[in-house]
C-alpha cells in the first residue's frame, strides 16, 4: 500500500511538473520568434538606407502576386516611416527615408517607388475632403494661394488635400486604393475608413478629422492627366456598402449631385482654375447631407 501511495504522489508530481516545463518552452519560443523579427527589422531599417534594390528583395522574398507583394510593402513602410506635417519642402526619396517619414505625398512618394521595384502597376491619387475646420488651414491656405493661385485652394477653412495610391488587379481587371499615410489597402477597407458612417480606425491619428472625400482624381502615370474616380468611390462603392435601399433615401439623389458637382470643381481647382474657397456655402450644404444620410438607430 505504501509504495502504491509512493507512485500515485511521484505521479502527481510528474503531472504537475509538466504544464510548467511545457509553459517556460513556448515562453522561451515566443521571446526567441520576438527576438529574430526585431533583428529583422533593424536590418530592413539599415538596408533601406544604403541598398533599396537589396531591400525590396528582401522583404517580399519568393513572392509572386502583385497584391501580396503591395500588401508587404504597403505594411512594412506604414509600420516603419513617420508621418510628419507638411513643412512644402521638396524632397526625393532618398531624402524622405533618411529623414524617416514625410507628409501624405512624401509617403505615396515612396511607397510607389518601391512598388516599381516591385514592378506592380501603380498610379497617384489625389483627393479633397471635408475635413475638421480650421481657421489655421484657412489662413495658411491664404497665404498660398497669394503665392501660388488657385492650386493652392484644395484646402481651406472645412476641406483639405490628401494624397494616396491605386495599384492595378491584372486577374479583375481593376484599380485598388492603397493609402501609405493609413495603411489601407482594398475597397472595403477604404470604404470602412474613410466613407462608413461608422469608422473602422487606422493608424493614423488625422483619418477621422477627414470627414468624407468629396473629389478623388486619379493620375496617368504616362499622360499626367486627371481621371476622375469621384463617382466610383464616392457613389457607386459608397451605395454598394450599404443594404439595398440605401440609394432610395431622399437624401441620395442630393448626396449625389452635390458630390459630383464639388468633385468637378476641386478637378478645376487642382488644374488652377477655379478658387474652391469660393464653394463655402456648398461644403456646408454637402456636410449636412452626409449627416442627414446617416441611418437611424433607435
Amino acid at each position: 500500500m505504501c509504495r502504491i501511495l509512493r507512485a500515485i504522489k511521484i505521479l502527481g508530481l510528474i503531472v504537475l511538473f509538466m504544464p510548467v516545463v511545457s509553459c517556460n518552452h513556448s515562453k522561451k519560443a515566443s521571446k526567441e520568434t520576438h527576438d529574430n523579427q526585431i533583428t529583422e527589422i533593424k536590418a530592413l531599417k539599415e538596408l533601406i538606407l544604403v541598398d533599396q534594390n537589396s531591400f525590396i528583395e528582401r522583404l517580399i522574398g519568393d513572392q509572386i502576386g502583385n497584391e501580396q507583394k503591395a500588401k508587404t510593402i504597403l505594411n512594412w513602410l506604414a509600420n516603419n516611416m513617420n508621418w510628419l506635417a507638411t513643412d512644402y519642402q521638396q524632397r526625393n526619396v532618398h531624402e524622405i527615408l533618411e529623414r524617416g517619414g514625410g507628409n501624405c505625398h512624401e509617403l505615396a512618394i515612396v511607397t510607389m517607388y518601391f512598388f516599381e521595384k516591385a514592378n506592380i502597376k501603380r498610379r497617384k491619387v489625389k483627393e479633397i475632403n471635408v475635413h475638421v475646420k480650421s481657421d489655421r488651414r484657412q489662413s495658411d491656405a491664404e497665404i498660398r494661394i497669394a503665392e501660388r493661385g488657385n492650386t493652392a485652394s484644395v484646402f481651406g477653412y472645412m476641406h483639405n488635400n490628401h494624397i494616396w495610391i491605386e495599384i492595378y488587379d491584372e486577374e479583375n481587371n481593376k484599380w485598388i486604393p492603397v493609402d501609405p499615410t493609413m495603411n489601407i489597402f482594398g475597397t472595403q477597407q477604404w470604404i470602412e475608413s474613410r466613407l462608413a458612417f461608422e469608422r473602422s480606425e487606422t493608424i493614423s491619428p488625422y483619418s477621422k478629422d477627414m470627414i468624407f472625400p468629396i473629389g478623388i482624381y486619379a493620375i496617368d502615370s504616362e499622360s499626367e492627366e486627371f481621371i476622375d474616380r469621384s463617382q466610383h468611390y464616392i457613389v457607386d462603392e459608397f451605395k454598394g456598402y450599404y443594404e439595398e435601399g440605401f440609394d432610395k433615401k431622399p437624401e441620395w439623389g442630393v448626396w449625389e449631385k452635390q458630390t459630383m458637382v464639388l468633385s468637378r470643381l476641386g478637378l478645376k481647382a487642382f488644374k488652377g482654375s477655379y478658387n474652391l474657397h469660393d464653394s463655402a456655402s456648398e461644403l456646408e450644404a454637402v456636410l449636412s447631407t452626409f449627416q442627414a444620410l446617416k441611418p437611424n438607430r433607435n
